[in-house]
This record gives C-alpha cells, structure tokens and sequence, in this order.
C-alpha cells in the first residue's frame, strides 16, 4: 500500500509517518512547500504523479486564537482543503483520510461521546473542521474521517502542545496548578496512528470514526498520573477552568469514545510508556 501523509509535520503527522515505516507501509510525504492543500491543481499534479491507494490529511490551522482572530484562513486551510482533496481523490478513486477533533462537540454531556452523537461547534476552528468532516464524507464515498482528542506525543514542527509544555515544567520541579473541572481522554498520538492505519490497511468500513485512548480523566489527575510517572517533585494544585483566561473559552467534558472500533488501551497504559523517553 502506498499513502499520500499531508502534514507530517504534527504530532499525528510525525507518530503517522513512523508507524507507516515500522508497518512496512509505503509513505510519501512533501512538505507544505511542495504541496499546498489549499491549491487544486497541485493536489490533482500530486495525486497524478504519486498514484496513491490513500490520501491522509493532518493538515490544519489548529491554534484556536488564531482560527477567531483568521477566520477565513481557517475556512481555506481546515475546510476548504478537504473539499479540494475529496473531489480529487474521488476522481481518481482513491480513498481519502480526514482529521478531525473532538472540539466539534459543545462539552455539555457527562459521558463520552460517541460517533452517533449530534457535534455541535462553538468556536471557528472547530466549525471549520466539521465543514472538512462533511466535505469529505459527501464528495468522496470511500473516506474516512478520523477525530482525535487531545493528543500528546513527539512532533517534528517546533510546537508545543499542553502535555508537552507540562512535562518540561514537572521536569523543572515548577509548581502548577491545573483544573480538575475540565475532562478529556488525552491519547498518545502513536496509538491513534496505528490505529488510523490499520483502519486503512483493513478496509474498514468508510466513515466516521473517534480513536482515542481509553478511560476520561480530569487535566488534574492526568497530570498528577505524568508526575508520579516522571518522579517529579513538582507542587501540583487543583484549580477550576473558569480561573484561566482563554480565547475562546473551551469546552468542559470532552471525552470521546468510539462504538464502531474495538478500544484502545487505557491512556495510563499509553501515558507510562509515552513518559519512559524523559527518565
């Protein structure tokens, strides 16, 4: 099998790429330079020369200050893109692989949610990626549209996600503070790889699917997990999400689950092994 990976670059990117390697998958992969999402033409030249059997787009604007402050660059890059990309792999039928979040959701439900249960977006960043979700399911058949929650994980670009940006602060012996009110079912973003790729690799049935690691945890007990995991000798204090500033505010309880994929194993399991690189 041969995927066309746009996007290698983040943390899905990067852990994508690799599982490709170790699955002795074949991966193409150009950087944005080479290929812009957001130009049709060089997406038809690209799907042309390379003949993939699948497209995989981890592309995105996902900083969600900037998507409020740009919210047609957000369109272009998030939605737009997927448009492009469905319309030129269904014509050359070629399965199509599109990234999503679990920030499609409002955060109002005290269970997980699940892929039958109706999103509902109230940031820009997250409109646009439900827009690539409908995008892609409509104008091409045989995609898949993957959503992922929180994801922690190793990343080529310069970025720091909020695991990331915690684990240097706990290595540092920083004291923290971290809402307990605030749910999520953070995944390493290897896991969600191999799990993407064996949706592809097995032919699954096309559509909508959540991968995500198993079990939700509040920041609090999830960074508490990662301390006790890095022997950190950090001060760690429970606070509430209405004490910190963001823009715009996020939403509360955002654990995801799927009811069409088997489970994967429990995010303590995936964060122990995922912290053992920084002891």
């Amino acid at each position: 099998m041969k995927i066309l990976l746009l996007g290698n670059r983040g943390q899905f990117g990067t852990a994508f790429e690799k599982i490709c390697r170790m699955r002795g998958i074949e991966c193409i992969a150009p950087s944005h330079s080479e290929l812009d999402v957001t130009q049709p033409q060089k997406i038809s030249l690209a799907l042309s020369k390379e003949a993939p059997d699948a497209v995989v787009n981890s592309t995105g604007i996902i900083d969600i200050g900037e998507c409020e402050s740009c919210p047609l660059d957000a369109y272009k890059v998030n939605a737009q893109a997927s448009l492009y990309l469905a319309e030129a792999t269904v014509e050359k039928k070629i399965t199509l692989v599109q990234t999503s979040t679990h920030l499609v959701f409002d955060g109002k439900s005290h269970q997980p949610y699940t892929e039958y249960d109706l999103p509902s977006p109230n940031t820009v960043y997250a409109a646009t990626k439900l827009i690539s979700e409908h995008y892609a399911i409509t104008r091409n058949p045989k995609s898949y549209v993957v959503r992922f929650p929180t994801l922690f994980g190793h990343r080529r670009n310069e970025k720091s996600g909020f695991v990331e940006k915690m684990i240097t602060k706990l290595i540092a012996g920083d004291p923290l503070r971290i809402a307990d009110d605030r749910m999520d079912c953070p995944t390493w973003s290897e896991d969600a790889a191999r799990e993407v790729a064996e949706i592809v690799v097995s032919r699954a049935n096309f559509g909508l699917y959540h991968v995500a690691n198993r079990g939700a945890v509040s920041y609090f007990d999830f960074i508490a997990t990662l301390a006790k995991f890095l022997n950190s000798q950090s001060g760690i204090e429970a606070a509430k999400d209405k004490e910190f500033t963001a823009r715009p505010p996020k939403p509360l309880r955002l654990a995801i689950s799927s009811d069409k994929r088997p489970a994967l194993r429990p995010w303590p399991e995936a964060l122990q092994e995922y912290s053992e690189v920084y002891r």
